[in-house]
């Protein structure tokens, strides 16, 4: 209940809230406002999940929702947040602007990197340990969720929302058919990626995560479909090839027989064990508990 009450104190309003399986689940948390910054037009909301029992000082995963940068939203995620939050994580699933909003680039990393800072600024409130956040991205959220993190420093990147005094960078960023390498996967010119890269005039180049690739960069983590056509396998192992040749730690599991929507609970192992081993969580050992009781 503590942490339940701490985030109550934050709120202006009471958010939704239920309690069911020892999870707290807390909805429309506002971690950004149309009225105090200029370059939003709406506000953006975060729903959360957290053990109702556990530690002071939680470690925390923002979750980003896919859907092509056209589409999509917060509580798409609902599944990977429960298994995080049994895990003993304080969990968030986050909105972005879509490109019809104005989302395109830069705009949409900005909003990742306001619910970063907007946890960092808040870490007393919310009982979240600000040294030990990560992130997790599904498909075109695993695009925004390696910009963010490989670009953290980037001013460009990084955007001005909920202040610039406070560092971006996380503790490590998970993809899930991650659209890690768009360049390849939406080739088209009038594909969802390409609409959203070049909404605000930038040049693709810094719309890529490859881009901003060194070895000051956190942990990368990919889980891949064998056979994901949206975002095939072989982009995510060049990526990964790129991350090892800077230096920088990452994994790749590729999961036979899976497409795009990987839906076999087994292939979320590895991932959970990547979040753990940098986060200090422990939602392997929740989940493979979970599975042997099904």
């Amino acid at each position: 209940m503590f942490h339940f009450l701490l985030v109550l104190m934050l709120t202006a309003t009471e958010p939704s809230t239920e309690i069911r399986a020892g999870i707290v689940e807390m909805k429309e948390i506002k971690f950004a406002s149309a009225s105090e910054h200029e370059s939003l037009t709406q506000n953006l909301f975060m729903d959360v999940a957290f053990p109702s029992v556990g530690k002071e000082e939680l470690p925390a995963i923002i979750v980003i929702h896919g859907g092509g940068w056209e589409a999509g939203r917060r509580q798409d995620t609902g599944r990977i947040m429960n298994i995080l939050a049994m895990g003993g994580y304080f969990v968030a699933a986050i909105d972005y602007r879509l490109t019809s909003e104005g989302g395109g680039f830069p705009n949409a990393v900005h909003d990742c990197n306001a619910a970063i800072r907007f946890l960092k600024h808040n870490a007393d409130v919310l009982g979240v340990d600000p040294k030990n956040i990560g992130l997790v991205g599904v498909s075109a959220g695993g695009h925004l969720a390696v910009l963010s993190a490989l670009g953290s420093g980037e001013s460009l990147i990084d955007g001005k929302i909920n202040g610039e005094d406070e560092s971006t960078a996380v503790a490590c960023v998970g993809t899930i058919s991650g659209a890690v390498m768009p360049e390849k996967s939406e080739k088209r010119s009038n594909s969802p990626y390409a609409k959203w890269a070049s909404q605000h005039g930038h040049e693709i180049e810094l719309t890529l995560p490859s881009t901003y690739i060194d070895e000051g960069d956190p942990p990368v983590f990919l889980l891949c479909g064998s056979r994901d056509t949206l975002c095939p396998s072989r982009y995510s192992k060049v990526f990964s090839k790129k991350l090892t040749n800077a230096n920088v730690a990452s994994d790749i599991e590729i999961v036979s027989g899976q497409d795009h929507s990987i839906n076999k609970p087994e292939a979320y192992v590895g991932l959970l064990h990547f979040l753990d081993s940098h986060l200090g969580g422990k939602s392997e050992l929740a989940f493979v508990e979970y599975l042997d009781k099904r």
